[in-house]
């Protein structure tokens, strides 16, 4: 048995001599390829990454919630800072300061459930006491003309940022701040309201007429509609504006030709009085 064992041992491994010798060479000739030149061509190739240790990496975030108004922006801005807070971190909610709907120093959201938070026209004003918290929440988003600046800095500094914030407009336009957000975000969450119609609502439409961008409002003046809603709610809009045109023209008619009716007569009075004068 000892003997054929080792006939067939010695035999197998000569099968496999041209397979290591092939694996060999492959090897070495792969080894010894030298790496693709690119400074000859159209790019020019940057150093390998030195990845550090991990935990000296920054563990900072930012965190965009966003969607149509009554869509519970806030209240899972609420939810994330409750938990963080359970979990032994330092949080700190930033409000706009003009939004004054609810309250003027909590955060609140739609069905009254508040919050403790700080109340600014930028970012940058309450800069001292962000740097303080581990996690950094600010809602109304959109009305912060310096939010990108100041999250990403926050987010490189190791803080973990949560934004909850309108994507668009009553017309469906994109804020900018916003828009630019979208790259620089780790986690973006698209949350969506209900439609009167019953199905997911993503678009805020005003219901009051004003072209202003900025008017703070709840339910008297926005309502959360579906693209069909908001394309019918649209064209009545259009509608009713042009029907509202032409109703206020004719009062503007009314109203030109009754001055003109009082100037001619006050005109044939001056000229009945001169005539009298002559005679």
């Amino acid at each position: 048995m000892k003997v054929l064992r080792t006939i067939f041992s010695s035999r197998f491994h000569s099968l496999l001599t041209p397979f290591k010798l092939f694996t060999k060479d492959f090897v070495q000739k792969r080894i010894e390829i030298p790496a693709r030149n690119v400074e000859n061509g159209p790019y020019r190739s940057y150093p390998p990454f030195a990845m550090k240790n991990r935990y000296h990496l920054s563990s900072g975030s930012i965190h965009l919630i966003v969607g149509p108004m009554f869509s519970g922006k806030t209240t899972e801005l609420f939810r994330l800072s409750n938990r963080y807070s359970l979990a032994g971190k330092k949080v700190i909610v930033v409000k706009y300061a003009r939004d004054t709907r609810y309250d003027d120093v909590m955060v609140c959201t739609h069905d009254l459930r508040k919050m403790d938070a700080i109340s600014a026209l930028k970012v940058n004003d309450v800069w001292s006491k962000l740097i303080e918290n581990d996690v950094i929440g600010i809602d109304e988003g959109q009305f912060f003309e310096d939010v990108v600046e100041c999250a990403e800095s926050l987010a490189d500094m190791g803080k973990t940022v949560i934004i909850a914030a309108l994507d668009g407009d009553f017309q469906r336009k994109p804020f900018p701040n916003i828009a630019t957000l979208f790259p620089l975000a780790e986690k973006v969450d698209k949350v969506n309201a209900v439609c009167r119609c019953g199905d997911d609502a993503s678009f805020t439409l005003r219901t009051v007429k004003c072209n202003q961008v900025e008017v703070i409002g709840g339910k008297e003046m926005y309502e959360a509609v579906c693209r069909n809603c908001y394309h019918e709610q649209v064209a009545e809009q259009r509608k009713h504006d042009e029907m509202f045109c032409k109703v206020e023209q004719k009062h503007v008619d009314k109203g030109l030709k009754r001055v003109h009716s009082i100037e001619n007569t006050m005109t044939t009075s001056e000229d009945m009085g001169k005539k009298r004068q002559v005679v």
